[in-house]
């Protein structure tokens, strides 16, 4: 038992390094996206091929890999002795695909393409990155699958059994994920050399769809275990967790049926407006609700100890950041920056989320949890600084600024919008920045 329980730390351990190594890789290139939307470089640096490049490796790693990892050091927390070597090929083999990923815009032969979901720079490091990556997940994903269903523990609480459900049912929808890109592949027409855009657009549409339901069910997971951390119990049934997570599985069964349809694209469109918002949206006015009630066993509550206000302040912000990105989603009209400001809410209420999983596991690898003045402020400043940022995209997006041209940003009239989106990324940045070196901080002494 004891050996078992050593190894899904060591991993838990691991994908904990890796997603944050992911965050502040995403960092670093964010920078050319938000400095080159102004007027400054477009006469000395050549702005639309390092937007785009650096665009395209910041979602990767900061949505794809970053989110995936976060799965992973949770999916290892519940691992088995028995397949002790497959975890560490899926592991390393993740590990390696996101050096790869991460290093691919310095291999030359860019080539970006800003495709939705999974952009791709059109090299052979990129796609060698992204291949032992997914490889690794869903390595990953199958061993956690098995481990449930064969390997589980019996003699486990409710709160841990529910988690364990909710971890299961996103690794099931991630397979579902990896069967509709496969399906994608096959049915995609020949690569058109004059229009590769559309190729891998049509790959990654639908199973790009269904992956953001796997971040959600990770996210509903990622709620209920802050707030049982920040001292509060959850109101809603046992029954009825398992249905919220049932929900997102039944929605994505239908998925690879989709590709039957000669109009799959609408279809998965559809899917996701009409869907995809159920379970999170009542998972989070839950939590909201249930911020007002102490646990049972708490009932004279005392002043919340060293450590679970933080985590209450991820858990509040991040469900305003996604609230307040699915909010966004109902302004969309065209191809302006409303729909990266819709997405970027969302994103950024899962990333603030996983921010406070990573201080709360922090303790259970070894380290030490983060208490100092940096710590508390960090979600603050991430999190006002992203919300500022979105609502200056938005703003932006109703001038006529165009999504994925860093060109049409520059010449738009609007002071607002421009300051809010200057500002507020700076300060976002500034805070991914403090998550990073705070949890790194943290890393070097021991618990």
């Amino acid at each position: 038992m004891e050996a078992t329980m050593q190894n899904a730390t060591d991993f838990t351990k691991k994908w904990l390094i890796l997603a944050v190594c992911a965050l502040a890789g995403a960092g670093i290139y964010s920078l050319p996206p938000v400095l080159f939307r102004g007027p400054f470089f477009k006469d000395i640096l050549p702005v639309e091929a390092i937007f785009a490049s650096s665009l395209v490796i910041h979602v990767d790693l900061s949505v794809l890999v970053w989110m995936l990892a976060i799965g992973g050091m949770l999916w290892s927390s519940f691992s088995s002795q028995k397949c002790h070597q497959f975890y560490k090929y899926a592991f390393y083999t993740a590990a390696a695909g996101m050096a790869f990923m991460a290093i691919s815009p310095l291999t030359g032969n860019l080539n970006p393409l800003k495709n939705n979901y999974i952009p791709v720079l059109q090299n052979p490091a990129f796609f060698i990155g992204l291949g032992l990556f997914a490889s690794g997940m869903i390595l990953q994903m199958l061993l956690s699958i098995y481990f449930y269903f064969f390997q589980a523990d019996k003699d486990s609480s409710a709160d841990t059994t529910q988690i364990r459900f909710g971890l299961n049912i996103a690794a099931i929808i991630a397979v579902i994920t990896a069967i509709c890109f496969i399906i994608a592949g096959v049915k995609v027409p020949a690569f058109d050399y004059d229009d590769p855009q559309s190729f891998y657009e049509f790959i990654f549409w639908g199973g790009g769809h269904i992956l953001q339901v796997v971040y959600t069910t990770l996210l509903i997971c990622a709620w209920f275990i802050l707030l049982s951390a920040s001292g509060y119990k959850n109101p809603l049934p046992q029954k009825f967790i398992y249905i919220l997570f049932g929900i997102n599985l039944a929605v994505c069964l239908p998925a690879p049926f989709f590709y039957l349809s000669e109009n799959s694209t609408s279809l998965f469109a559809a899917h996701m407006r009409y869907f995809m918002g159920i379970s999170p949206l009542i998972a989070g006015v839950a939590v909201l609700c249930s911020l007002t009630v102490r646990k049972k066993n708490d009932p004279h509550p005392s002043p919340l100890p060293e450590g679970e206000g933080t985590l209450q302040s991820f858990l509040i912000l991040s469900i305003f950041l996604f609230g307040y990105g699915g909010f966004l989603a109902y302004m969309i009209k065209g191809t302006n920056v409303i729909i990266p400001a819709h997405y970027h809410g969302s994103i950024v209420g899962i990333t603030l989320a996983f921010m406070g999983l990573v201080y709360h596991y922090l303790p259970k690898v070894g380290f030490q949890f983060p208490i100092s003045r940096a710590a508390k402020l960090q979600p603050y400043i991430y999190g006002i600084g992203q919300a500022m940022h979105i609502t200056g995209l938005a703003v932006m997006g109703g001038y006529g600024a165009l999504r994925k041209d860093a060109a049409s940003s520059q010449n738009i009239d609007t002071i607002l919008g421009k300051a809010l989106f200057f500002s507020g990324g700076s300060l976002a940045i500034l805070g991914g920045l403090m998550f990073v070196v705070v949890v790194f901080r943290a890393m070097r002494k021991k618990a």
